[in-house]
């Protein structure tokens, strides 16, 4: 009898405690997990409501019809919070691109940069080293440039004015002239000379911030030195498989020719396609091929790849360096944007653009098979809340950051 009369009591705290827990957030409850009112996202990392999923598909649907109308050629890759919306390839040859490797250009740099860290942790090298101690014979003023001076792109070399190599020239050199300056199966001695050709040519001015392919060729021939491998190889087993990061290199001996998207390009005087770059000129500053969602993946764990966590908190903003300013800049081998963290790339017959937001978890990674097709900057925007101009006549993707 006693028994039956608690029944309701039991009932009662029942359904008070699941009342409860319906009330409660989803997500993490703890004090400590809660952001500051200023730095608040609408998509927090472990949320997974309705609303969240539903502004996700929405803007996935749209960067999809996007893409279409504009003919985009290439693959996309937009993941949120442990989830892929959209996984898709486009174009004439879409078919044949789903699941190939591209050229990601000089977002190849960060993984450059990250080679240097992981020899400088180990103790193999210092980012205040002189290059000198790395390579020679070099101007005495030349010699003098860090490491860390090449990786941030504050060495202060330049290229000549109205050399082929200059970003300012309002035309570029026919391709086929660029191609005749590689060949296939550099060896380190090429890529030590091709380094010292390119420091030797350029122009040494104030240690102003000026991105170049050159400070990272010679960052490659550096990693060469210090390791006692190859660049490719160092790069393989120290960087890319700790992770899990099948990414491989364009010299068709990594990666079957099959495999990798074939890029096209047209110049003033030539149409190229099928086109595969392999030459001391490029590695270190170029030269890795992914599929979109490998370079997803590398975003989401670089971070582990060190032993101390202060390493990444460096290789991404800069954190305790003189060389900070404010909360954007070019990190080691990153773009940086607090809190996204990016680069883009582009090299003969691709396209590419990336960035991640650490705090949401979500990435987006698109390449293009075409030279002048620039749709992969606007598409990774769009995914990552930043602000595209869509034209008076046509309507803005749905609303709030992820």
């Amino acid at each position: 009898m006693n028994l039956l009369r608690r029944i309701p009591i039991f009932i009662g705290v029942f359904i008070l405690s699941m009342a409860s827990l319906a009330r409660a957030p989803h997500g993490f409850s703890h004090p400590k997990y809660k952001t500051p009112h200023k730095e608040r996202h609408s998509f927090q990392r472990g949320l997974a409501s309705q609303d969240n999923e539903t502004l996700y598909r929405q803007r996935a649907a749209h960067i999809d019809r996007k893409l279409r109308e504009a003919r985009f050629s290439g693959s996309i890759y937009l993941k949120c919070g442990g989830k892929v919306y959209l996984n898709k390839s486009y174009g004439r040859r879409a078919r044949e691109l789903q699941g190939k490797y591209y050229d990601i250009g000089s977002i190849t740099k960060q993984f450059t940069a990250a080679a240097i860290m992981k020899l400088a942790e180990n103790g193999k090298l210092s980012l205040n080293d002189p290059i000198s101690n790395w390579i020679k014979p070099l101007p005495p003023e030349k010699g003098k440039i860090t490491i860390e001076e090449l990786v941030t792109h504050r060495s202060g070399l330049v290229y000549p004015k109205d050399s082929d190599d200059d970003p300012d020239r309002d035309d570029y050199p026919d391709i086929k002239k660029q191609l005749s300056q590689y060949k296939p199966g550099y060896q380190i001695k090429d890529l030590k000379a091709s380094s010292l050709e390119e420091i030797n040519t350029m122009d040494l001015k104030d240690k102003a911030f000026s991105y170049n392919n050159s400070n990272y060729t010679t960052l490659a021939y550096i990693v060469t030195q210090a390791s006692k491998q190859s660049f490719n190889r160092y790069l393989k087993y120290n960087v890319l498989k700790p992770l899990g990061v099948p990414c491989g290199f364009n010299d068709h001996r990594s990666i079957a020719k099959d495999r990798a998207a074939m890029g096209h390009s047209k110049g003033r005087n030539t149409t190229l396609a099928g086109y595969f770059m392999d030459g001391p000129g490029f590695i270190g500053a170029t030269g890795l091929i992914c599929r979109p969602q490998d370079l997803a993946k590398w975003y989401e764990s670089m971070g582990n790849l060190y032993k101390d966590p202060k390493t990444f908190d460096r290789v991404r903003y800069l954190e305790g360096s003189p060389l900070k300013s404010g909360n954007k800049g070019y990190s080691y081998g990153l773009q940086f944007d607090k809190p996204l963290i990016q680069h883009t790339g582009s090299t003969v017959g691709f396209v590419s653009a990336s960035a991640y937001n650490p705090a949401t978890g979500c990435v987006g990674v698109s390449f293009s098979d075409e030279e002048t097709d620039f749709s992969t900057q606007p598409s990774v925007d769009t995914w990552l809340g930043i602000e595209q101009d869509y034209g008076d006549d046509e309507e803005p993707p749905p609303e709030s950051s992820p």
